[in-house]
């Protein structure tokens, strides 16, 4: 997998992870700027744990 596929793959795992959290510790009350910002955040940390780390199957 390619950075492309990686910087795809660690956006969506974001996202969802993200609303996870929203969902378990918020209590469902949705702050959209917590959403984003850790969204981003985990989405940059998992694309640099892809890309350092290698591809392993």
């Amino acid at each position: 997998m390619d950075w492309k596929g990686n910087l795809q793959k660690s956006v969506i795992w974001g996202i969802f992870f993200s609303a996870a959290v929203q969902i378990i510790a918020e209590r469902g009350h949705v702050n959209i700027m917590k959403f984003i910002a850790f969204a981003l955040l985990f989405a940059v940390l998992y694309f640099l744990w892809l890309t350092l780390t290698g591809n392993r199957k």
